[in-house]
Parts: C-alpha cells; structure tokens; sequence
C-alpha cells in the first residue's frame, strides 16, 4: 500500500463536510456556505452558495448530492445544478443515503427519495445526534446507544454502550462505532465482532475499503476484517472520507486528496506561485517547498507517466 498525496486545495472558510460522488470521479467539500466539487485532477468542476449554515452532507446514486442546511434541504445534480430545495420545520442535525435520504431532526428520522419527496417519518424516544446507513437500513445513535433501523423505521436491534459515542460509519451490512480511543466493529445483529484500542482518543471514522480513524494527530486506515493497521499519516486533520481506492482528508481549509498507488512510482510537477514560476519534476515525497526556487506557495499537480531524467527538471 502507497497512499500519495496529488493534490491539495485551500477553501474559503473551515471545511464541514466531506463526500465522495457515486459513479464519477469527484469529492464535494463543503464550507459554512459553500459547496464545491474537485475532480480527482484536483479541477474545481462546479460551486455552489448554500445561503444557509451547513449541516451535512451524502451523495446520491445518480452522481449528485443533498445537503442539509439550517433550514432545509438542497438537492444538487451530478453538474452542481439545484434539482430541488426543500424547507423544513425542524433544524436538520445529521444526514446519511443509501436508496434512500435519512435525515435526523428533533426526535424523528425523516426517509425521503432520491427525489427529495418525504416516504416514511419515524418518531424516535430518544434523540440521536448521528446517522449512517447500512445495507439494512439507517443506524442512529446518541451518547450512550446505538439502533439500527430497517428502511420502514423498525428496530432491528438497540445496544447500549459505557463510554460516549463520538462517531459512527457503517458498510455492507456491518457498524463501527467509536468510544473514546476504541473503535468496535458490530455486525448485522449488533454483536461485536472485534474492539481495537488506538491509543488516542479518535475524533472521526469513515469506511470504505478500509476504515479511515482521525486521531489527534494522525490519519490511520485499519483492515476491516481484522482491525489491523495498514497505513498511517501524520497531522491533524479535522475530517476524513474515503473511498475504494481514494482518500480526503481536511485540515482547516485545506482539502488534501490521496490515492493508493501501489507500488508504482509517482512525479509530481511543481508548479511556484512565486514571481519566477519555475518548474521541477519530484518524486513520491510530498513537499511543501519548490525544491528548485525555494518558493514555499505551491501547486502539486500528478503525473501520470513515469518521466526520463532529461524530462525531471524543465522551465516553464
């Protein structure tokens, strides 16, 4: 495994919100109140102005996305258009898809279609502050329990825990849960199947081919089959999200996009912001100085094909 940072892009505002777009290569970041979409070229393919505090973000099976605002919903197409927006009673708290849009507000899991429209509405005796999804349904916690939900708001299980649930991520048909520096694995019917302590207390979890844990000050991936470490960076970072073989990770404003490039060599093109614009081709080590000028403000864009060494060094 060879994690290599290709590009990083600087926001506006505080990043809120991280998420990958289903069936095309592109991540949504999301500020206080603006969304914006970078290829995996790290082009910023479109923006848009949420005109509301930014609550939570999912992405949709057509390439699209919906947001959760303070006072509603927003969904977007896979283009950045505005397909429909959504006013609601309630303030949104938290939001999660699979076929369907789950969204968290007051004491009730609102489950709306793809197409924004309410199907189900589950009134809840208790108030859940996170939401994920499975492929059995939704999975909702609070402080010191978690429930999984079928699509027609049922429960199929309720696990009470001792320590305070910090974060939830669900795949396939299995939940990790995140008490302080613990993370547990449960399976289909809330059994735990394994409890890994990491160290530090763990801020966030994602999963996709791997689980993604942000720590204090570091970014680990565990084997979701034997909660094994894989890979580890380090840095303090304040959201994460991955995907098969991609991974964002936010510091602050900045967005910073990594790919599992096995075993094959990467270049890098360095392209200065300084007066001079120089150029220089580097290697898999990710710098934040143009190792040619000096200048330390600089782009990173990949290089897809491996370079002779006339080629490492040229002007632009």
């Amino acid at each position: 495994m060879n994690f290599a940072t290709l590009w990083e892009r600087e926001v506006g505002d505080n990043i809120r919100g991280v998420s990958f777009l289903r069936d095309q290569e592109g991540v949504v970041v999301a500020s206080e109140r603006v969304a914006r979409m970078f290829d995996y070229d790290g082009e910023m393919q479109w923006r848009y102005s949420l005109g509301s505090d930014f609550r939570g973000i999912a992405s949709l099976s057509d390439g699209g996305c919906v947001i959760a605002v303070k006072d509603g919903l927003v969904l977007l197409d896979s283009e950045g258009e505005r397909r429909k927006e959504t006013s609601l009673n309630k303030e949104p708290r938290a939001i999660s898809t699979n076929n369907k849009i789950g969204l968290l507000a007051g004491s009730e899991l609102m489950m709306l279609d793809p197409g924004g429209d309410s199907m189900v509405r589950a009134v809840l005796d208790f108030e859940p502050e996170l939401l994920a999804h499975n492929d059995q349904g939704f999975i909702l916690a609070n402080r010191d329990s978690i429930e999984s939900l079928e699509p027609k708001g049922s429960s199929r299980w309720r696990e009470q825990v001792d320590y305070p649930i910090a974060s939830i991520a669900a795949h396939g048909q299995d939940v990790y849960v995140v008490t302080g520096k613990e993370v547990k694995k449960l399976d289909k019917n809330g059994e735990e199947v394994w409890n890994k302590d990491l160290g530090d207390e763990i801020r966030q979890i994602d999963v996709g081919k791997y689980l993604l844990a942000l720590l204090g000050n570091e970014a680990i991936l565990l084997n979701t089959e034997t909660s094994d470490p894989v890979w580890n960076l380090n840095g303090e970072f304040t959201l994460g999200s991955i995907d098969k073989e991609e991974l964002a990770l936010a510091r602050e404003r900045t967005i910073i996009f990594m790919r599992d490039v096995g075993e094959e060599e990467v270049f890098y093109e360095v392209m200065c912001r300084s007066k001079e614009k120089c150029g220089t081709f580097v290697s898999t080590k990710f710098l934040r100085r143009c190792p040619k000028c000096g200048a330390e403000r600089i782009i990173l864009r990949i290089v897809r094909k491996k370079l002779g060494e006339s080629e490492k060094d040229i002007q632009n």
